[in-house]
């Protein structure tokens, strides 16, 4: 009984948002505490805590920001007993695209918002990955092997009307649309190595905007569609380059003997948020989008994976091994504040907003398996309903 109330506490004690209290960190039973989570002692661990709370009753709000998990109202939206990957919003926030292998490979899915109405798109015996939406949110893009090799393809949102758009004999991949919906960027093999390309969305036109004899990688449009963000390798490391759109003027953005990738625009154009190397482990940068006020953001040896801004540009959410697992986080887009948004015994992972930031979707293995929950960031879980029912009264 003790340890379902302890399990029960810290959960609960998991949907409160931290509050940095002075010293905190120094209380013994505090430190006590942790020490017995992480060892999966519960009765020992809630013990502690409160202790701690009954001494300072303010520091529940403080417990609650250590245990972390779930500051917003979340929800699970798949259930299966296989694993759901690579959900994004589309552009009207009322759809989630994402990929399943509940049917035995991976497939596209796309269901409501709320997890409501799934319906499987693609059918075929081979891979379908790394979908996508239009700008309009009438197409999807997905790369498949069902003709042997990665090539790209375009279907319809309820997935009738699948075309191929490339055909080559090596791989296709990555595929990009520009903001007016008009062009796709994408990487091909079809010369020797990997390039950057482009193409018109039905396919047509399509050309070859890079010409090197190292990889190139990770094209994304600028917001304005006036350039392409993408990552090379002229001296064997990874750098950040950007260029026009039509391939003119490519532009070195970072130079380090370590690698940098993973670019992305902030919403206004005026920002790339990168991983780098340079500092001996993977660390997440900003700097302007002419390369200029390179800033390193976050600062640990486990490492810091896939940046990305909000919608409104003025945070970045990211997946952080510092505990131990991987978890989410979030920071102000000058890095600081950084919080946890789940601390959970298992991988929380791909992080991504809704088109009006008010929404947040992911990939969790809480419940056994790698399945789809979103995160309502405008839903706090309030102070005083949690502390009431652990029986603690907060200080004024």
């Amino acid at each position: 009984m003790l340890r379902g109330k302890a399990v029960f506490a810290v959960f609960v004690l998991a949907l409160m948002g931290l509050s940095q209290l002075g010293g905190c960190g120094r209380d013994k039973d505090i430190s006590e505490g942790k020490r017995a989570l992480r060892w999966r002692k519960y009765d020992e661990a809630l013990a502690a805590f409160t202790n701690a709370v009954q001494r300072k009753p303010d520091l529940v709000v403080w417990i609650y920001g250590l245990l972390g998990l779930d500051r917003y109202k979340t929800r699970r939206l798949t259930i299966n007993e296989a694993g759901d990957y690579d959900p994004l919003f589309s552009p009207d926030g009322e759809q989630i695209v994402f990929r399943s292998r509940r049917d035995g490979n991976s497939e596209i899915y796309v269901m409501a918002s709320d997890g409501s109405q799934p319906r499987r798109l693609t059918f075929n015996e081979a891979a379908d990955v790394d979908a996508s939406f239009s700008p309009d949110g009438r197409q999807i893009a997905f790369v498949s092997k069902r003709d042997g090799n990665r090539e790209i393809y375009v279907m319809k949102l309820d997935g009738s009307q699948p075309r191929r758009l490339t055909n080559n004999e090596t791989d296709d991949a990555s595929p990009c649309f520009s903001p007016d919906g008009k062009e796709i960027v994408f990487v091909s093999g079809r010369d020797g190595n990997e390039e950057i390309y482009v193409m018109k969305s039905d396919g047509s036109d399509q050309r070859r905007l890079t010409d090197n004899r190292v990889e190139d990688c990770d094209p994304l449009f600028s917001p304005d569609g006036e350039e392409i963000l993408f990552a090379s390798k002229p001296d064997g490391n990874w750098e950040i380059y950007v260029m026009k759109s039509d391939g003119s003027e490519p532009r070195r953005l970072t130079d380090n003997r370590a690698d940098d990738l993973f670019p992305f625009f902030s919403p206004d154009g005026e920002q790339i948020v990168f991983l780098s190397a340079r500092d001996m482990d993977v660390e997440i940068y900003v700097m302007t989008s002419h390369g200029s006020k390179q800033q390193r953001l976050t600062a640990n040896k486990a490492g810091d994976y896939e940046p990305s801004f909000s919608p409104d540009g003025k945070s970045i959410v990211f997946v952080s091994w510092r505990d131990v697992r991987a978890e989410i986080y979030r920071m102000a887009s000058d890095g600081s504040e950084p919080r946890p948004l789940t601390i959970n015994e298992v991988d929380d992972d791909t992080p991504s907003f809704s088109p009006d930031g008010k929404k947040m979707v992911f990939v969790s293995k809480r419940d056994g398996n790698r399945e789809i929950y979103v995160m309502d960031m405008t839903r706090p879980v309030e102070r005083g309903q949690i502390a009431g029912a652990l029986g603690v009264t907060l200080g004024k």
